[in-house]
């Protein structure tokens, strides 16, 4: 029956189910409008934080400039151009994520029409301005390959400030898009089911049909404003929990990468400044604890013998956190793979092993398993640029303990952790390199200025004084004019070997210049450093130095001996001074001599020597 329009009831339903058509349309477009803003708003921040993680990511594993060679880009010395690392920041984040040399893909993870990665393509035209020309970042949407993406983009430059290319991450927008798709749907479901069930009673019951719809707005508002712990209360009606689902779930999701990021990128933080590798054990052995595994072991390689050494062991169950700076006999007993490390398949394939159930999958016949209780594990390659330097096992007693994202957390965990231990091991040999003389091995000037403090305060210290030795060999000039620099080399090579044999372990031998060395006898006076340094003239004198052609050379050596005295407060240079000033009085005596420096009751110098077959005692 039509219910006829001058009835006052029918005007009420109609005039209601108009205002709240009306009314839902007018929520639907608000709720579409802070959907779609929300969603892109997170879209950029996720963007923005991805770029800034690329971005540490590609410094902690190539540390060193952007460079361009011809069509190449470089990275502290590694070639770019299709670098896999792209797929790992790919892995990594979520998102896609390409490198430019210039305005030109060089390597990247954007699929292109043939679904091959989009290599040789351009950066649009609005980003090439903002990016390249005037060298800022682009944070928004753009064209990538013919699709539309939420992009950010920063400009890489070179040593010397110059941009030499681009790093991009970006989301495709059809997320966007169906996120609001799905809510315009569900608008539909709820405006239908409004005008089929509650027609009349709208205007009672008007707020409350639509409260579902503000919680998710209010729930979309927090994840924009960064607060994650707001969970979405359950909704009254049937119709609302898909979207209800689905919003919580991306709730859930976006806290537990945000969360993930947070703790990589602390993890980070903390471990720039580490200053040893222990302490890089430690760090990545707490991340771990934190994830809740029972068992977590990480392995060095031994390059030089191609050989495991176990650096770090945990085990909740037996309440063990080990660290070791040497092989430990129980581990090398107990897992061939440490004499045999190509026996890791981790390793072998530079790539994690994963066996979620070993009752199951196929495990490897060579894991390092100490709990016989192990139900599952992962072996992740400690690897830097292609290289091993050794690989962490992670274990639980739960089967399939590991997931997706667990393995993601902890791949980062041990890709930095690789990074640490190769950073630190280049910063302790630049330093060797730094302070030692690389023909010699001896350390050299710069070292013993640096030594001389602490030298100093010991010997005030233990109220003992120290002697020191300035030696030069005699006629080096015309070793070097008559048998050329390549044996001017083994003369010195040989020298310096054969004067440490005549020291003891706590003297210090360095290479001060040319043929001029300084020797430190800590706990010697002025008498005991002369008879060292006559020891030593002999020594030498009677050592012969054995050339290619079969000659042999046998050298001497001109020495000055200076004491420093306790409580003077004399210099490096000082002391250096005076055993230099005493090595030239034996110079002009002769040479093949050892002069002493002294001082009279007036404070002036006075040099002694000892006669020695070829110059007399002055």
């Amino acid at each position: 029956m039509v219910m006829p329009l001058k009835s006052l009831r029918a005007q009420v339903i109609v005039l209601l189910v108009v205002t709240l058509v009306i009314y839902a349309l007018i929520a639907s477009y608000v709720t579409i409008s802070i959907l779609r803003s929300c969603a892109e708003e997170t879209a950029v921040d996720k963007a923005k934080g991805d770029l800034a993680l690329a971005e540490a990511l590609i410094d902690a594993l190539y540390p060193g400039p952007w460079e361009v060679e011809g069509d190449r880009l470089y990275k502290g010395g590694v070639l770019m151009n299709e670098n896999p690392i792209v797929n790992r920041i790919t892995r990594l984040t979520g998102d896609t994520c390409t490198i430019f040399l210039r305005d030109v893909q060089i390597a990247t993870t954007v699929p292109g029409p043939s679904g091959k990665p989009a290599i040789g393509t351009r950066v649009p035209a609005p980003v090439r301005r903002t990016v390249l020309d005037e060298g800022r970042d682009y944070l928004g949407p753009a064209n990538v390959v013919g699709q539309p993406y939420q992009t950010a983009y920063r400009p890489l430059k070179n040593a010397r400030g110059e941009v030499i290319g681009i790093l991009y991450v970006g989301t495709p927008q059809t997320q966007i898009r169906r996120m609001v798709q799905k809510l315009m749907l569900s608008k539909v479901v709820v405006l239908l089911s409004v005008l089929s069930f509650f027609g009349f009673f709208m205007s009672t019951v008007f707020t409350r049909w639509f409260s579902p719809l503000r919680n998710i707005s209010s729930t979309l508002k927090a994840i924009a404003r960064g607060d994650y712990d707001r969970a979405l209360e359950p909704p009254r009606y049937t119709e609302f929990e898909g979207i209800a689902e689905a919003v919580e779930r991306m709730r859930l999701d976006v806290k537990e990468t945000v969360n993930r990021l947070n703790n990589l990128s602390n993890f980070g933080m903390r471990a720039v400044s580490l200053v040893k590798e222990e302490e890089a054990y430690r760090l990545l052995i707490h991340y771990l604890k934190r994830l809740g595994v029972d068992e977590a072991l990480a392995v060095l390689i031994d390059e030089t013998h191609r050989r495991g050494r176990v650096a770090a062991y945990y085990s909740r169950p037996a309440q063990k956190e080990e660290y070791f700076s040497e092989p430990v006999c129980r581990f090398s007993f107990s897992f061939p793979v440490l004499k045999e490390i190509e026996l890791c398949q981790a390793v072998r394939v530079l790539s994690p092993y994963v066996v979620d159930n070993v009752s199951d999958d196929l495990g490897c016949r060579f894991g390092c398993i100490t709990d016989s209780e192990i139900k599952s594990y992962v072996c992740y390659p400690l690897a830097v640029g292609g290289r091993a330097l050794g690989w962490v096992k992670t274990a639980s007693r739960t089967p399939n303990f590991f997931k997706p994202e667990t393995k993601k957390e902890i791949e980062g965990y041990v890709s930095l952790t690789a990074a640490m231990i190769a950073n630190l091991r280049l910063s302790e040999l630049n330093r060797y390199l730094s302070l030692t003389d690389p023909l010699t091995t001896l350390y050299n000037r710069r070292f013993f200025t640096e030594y001389f403090e602490r030298l100093v305060a010991e010997a005030n210290r233990r109220r003992e004084p120290f002697s020191v030795i300035f030696l030069d060999i005699d006629q080096f000039k015309n070793i070097n004019d008559t048998y050329g620099h390549e044996v001017g080399d083994k003369v010195l090579a040989t020298s310096a070997r054969t004067i440490k044999e005549s020291l003891r372990e706590t003297d210090l031998m360095i290479r001060y210049g040319g043929e001029e060395f300084v020797i430190v006898l800590p706990g010697t006076n002025l008498k005991g450093g002369v008879t060292v340094a006559e020891k030593i003239r002999r020594t030498i004198a009677t050592t012969p130095v054995f050339l290619e052609s079969g000659e042999s050379l046998f050298l001497t050596v001109s020495m000055g001996v200076a004491e420093y005295k306790l409580g003077t407060g004399q210099t490096c240079e000082e002391v250096i001074q005076r055993a230099d000033e005493a090595m030239y009085q034996a110079k002009l005596k002769g040479k093949n001599l050892v002069v002493a420096y002294e001082e009279d009751s007036e404070g002036r110098p006075v040099f002694r020597s000892e006669a020695n077959g070829t110059a007399g005692s002055s």
